[in-house]
C-alpha cells in the first residue's frame, strides 16, 4: 500500500509510506528556495514519486494536512481574480493543483 501524506500549509511537505515505512519525505521549499513555502507541494510530490519508481495512480491513499481553510489562498502569489472564482472543495483544490503537471498524466 502506498500513502502521500501532504502538508499543504505552512512548509508544505510531503511524506511518502510505502507498506507501513516511510520511504520518502521532502519540503517544497528545497525546490523552490523559498522559506517556509506554503501551497500544495506538487514539486515535493513529483520528486517523491519519481524516487521510489512509482506513478500518482499508483497512490492507494492522499491524506491532506491543513489549518487553512479551505478557501484561502495556496500561495501568497495566487492570483487574487483566480482566488474570487475558487471552488473551495479540498477535492477540487487537489485536482486544481495538479492540473497542467507531469503528475496529471497524458
Amino acid at each position: 500500500m502506498l500513502i502521500a501524506g501532504i502538508n499543504d500549509g505552512h512548509n508544505a511537505s510531503v511524506v511518502l509510506l510505502q507498506d507501513g515505512r516511510i520511504v520518502f519525505a521532502w519540503q517544497e521549499e528545497r525546490f523552490t528556495r523559498r522559506k517556509n513555502q506554503p501551497g500544495f507541494p506538487i514539486h515535493a510530490l513529483r520528486a517523491g514519486l519519481q524516487f521510489i519508481g512509482a506513478e500518482l495512480n499508483q497512490v492507494d491513499v492522499f491524506t491532506v494536512a491543513s489549518k487553512r481553510p479551505v478557501t484561502m489562498p495556496g500561495t501568497s502569489e495566487e492570483d487574487v481574480t483566480g482566488y474570487s472564482r475558487r471552488d473551495g472543495s479540498l477535492a477540487r483544490r487537489l485536482r486544481s493543483a495538479i492540473r497542467n503537471t507531469l503528475l496529471a498524466g497524458p
